[in-house]
């Protein structure tokens, strides 16, 4: 991928000459659209992804200064390359003030020095690979995964230090273009996250608390004209870049909010904060207190103490994905639906899928109703398939690394579930059930060869003997050396 060039320069000789002199077609840069004045430009750069201004500094209606220092407030990451006759030095200079990164004479312009000055103020890394290093950085700093920016401080220092911020987290129902639909809405960067856009605004000078307001308000509502069904939540506003972190964690609260409130569309951080706050423990203590008993009868009250609870508690969505995926889990076991008809795994994709924690329910509604049903149609084989498959699984697998997470992978239940299940059932835990079997293949090896203790640990599944030895003593109750002496 090349470097993309905006040409703005209202001489069409020179704008010729440039073309001419570059070999851009054997470059890494070309030049994808052309200007005669900086309104032009701006127009341009509204509809296209531009990496470079080249611009003369002597045009009409927008001057070159003028247009550097509105591409420097709006699309600060776009380098810039100015052009200029020696007469018009003054221009330069306040070019390079404005953050232009080198300039150009033009009664000295040639292709090679049109080319090394490129190369120059581009680095040896292309944009789209800087831009991905950047915004991966940010993206970890933003969740918390990453105290410090390296790579990328300089540039973000540069863009938000000192700068009262704020952030507006966009989530929409067709999210093909809403990166791009976003992009003259005036925020001074815009970030994509997990099918969602981060756009980071600046409130300028303004410190009265109802201006700042007013302002972060305009700003969505006009970035909202050209969005449908689109959930936008926005954080309270806070200076410099250390307080990111903080305001991503207020957008994504108001975010959460409007997917138990869908009908609002936009959701402030500081009219909903109190509701967001301390909301998770007593989710949970409640939460617990929704059973089932595996009444069919029970389906749409359940569903429907579920959407009350949601909407009052306003849980995390990862948490109501997986808390709903387990209920279906275990109501489709009391309703004795194999596992392979419930696949429970297709069912908790699904619960991703949906962003309305509503329409959450609805699906959890039409899926227990379709146990209840399957109930009443299918021949069910056990009780306990998934036990069955469970044990099946570790009799044959027991000799390599085996844990209660593989078993579960590959029986298509949580880890917690199994943990559960298996323990109600067998009455011990899983490793528990593991070791047992191995000692129990450990036993009759020591028994009926004369293979060392290091070569029958290996063979049962351990990788350390004195590991197997701990293990062997704790559940036969003597050392290997003694049982191997009784069995002689």
């Amino acid at each position: 991928m090349k470097w993309k060039i905006l040409l703005a320069e209202d001489d069409q000789n020179f704008r010729y000459a440039i073309k001419e002199l570059v070999p851009w077609e054997t470059s890494e840069f070309e030049i994808i659209g052309e200007a005669i004045h900086g309104k032009q430009a701006l127009e341009f750069m509204k509809k296209n992804s531009v990496d470079i201004l080249l611009t003369d500094m002597d045009m009409p209606v927008m001057n070159g200064v003028e247009l550097i220092r509105e591409v420097k407030k709006l699309y600060p990451a776009v380098r810039i390359l100015a052009l200029s006759a020696y007469d018009d030095f003054g221009f330069v200079k306040e070019s390079m003030k404005l953050g232009a990164e080198d300039y150009i004479l033009k009664q000295d312009m040639d292709g090679d020095a049109i080319l090394g000055t490129l190369r120059e103020i581009c680095g040896k890394q292309r944009p789209e690979q800087k831009k991905e290093q950047y915004q991966k950085e940010l993206r970890q700093f933003l969740s918390g995964s990453k105290a410090e920016l390296e790579a990328s401080a300089e540039y973000f220092e540069t863009l938000f230090e000192k700068k009262q911020l704020y952030i507006a987290l966009y989530q929409e129902g067709e999210l093909a273009d809403l990166y791009e639909k976003l992009h003259s809405a005036g925020y001074i960067y815009r970030l994509p996250w997990d099918g969602k856009v981060v756009a980071i605004g600046d409130v300028g000078d303004l410190r009265s608390s109802q201006k700042i307001s007013e302002k972060i308000r305009e700003t969505v509502k006009k970035s909202r004209e050209e969005l449908k069904n689109c959930m936008t939540g926005v954080s309270a506003s806070g200076t410099g870049i250390r307080v990111l972190p903080i305001l991503m964690k207020q957008a994504q609260g108001a975010l959460l909010y409007l997917t138990f409130h869908p009908e609002k569309q936009i959701a402030f951080y500081e009219e909903c904060r109190e509701k967001l706050e301390s909301r998770e423990k007593e989710l949970r203590c409640s939460f617990e207190k929704i059973q089932f008993s595996g009444k069919p009868e029970e389906i749409e009250e359940i569903c429907e103490r579920l959407k009350k609870l949601f909407r009052e508690k306003m849980p995390e969505e990862h948490f109501v994905n997986e808390n709903l995926t387990a209920l279906y889990q275990t109501y489709a076991v009391q309703m004795k639906i194999s596992f392979q008809e419930r696949n429970t795994l297709s069912v908790y994709e699904e619960f991703q899928r949906i962003p309305w924690m509503d329409d959450k329910i609805k699906y959890l509604f039409q899926k227990l109703k379709e146990a209840n049903q399957s109930r009443g149609n299918k021949d069910y084989q056990g009780e306990n398939l998934e036990i069955r498959r469970t044990m099946e699984y570790i009799r044959k697998h027991y000799t390599e690394d085996i844990s209660l997470k593989t078993v579960a992978d590959h029986v298509g239940l949580s880890e917690n579930y199994l943990s559960n299940l298996f323990k109600n059932e067998v009455g011990d835990n899983l490793t528990n059930y593991v070791n047992q079997l191995r000692i129990e293949q450990a036993k009759k090896l020591i028994a009926t060869t004369s293979m060392k203790t290091y070569e029958i640990a290996e063979a049962v599944g351990y990788h350390s003997a004195s590991y197997f030895s701990t293990i062997f003593r704790k559940i036969t109750g003597s050392p290997i050396s003694t049982y191997k002496n009784k069995h002689l």
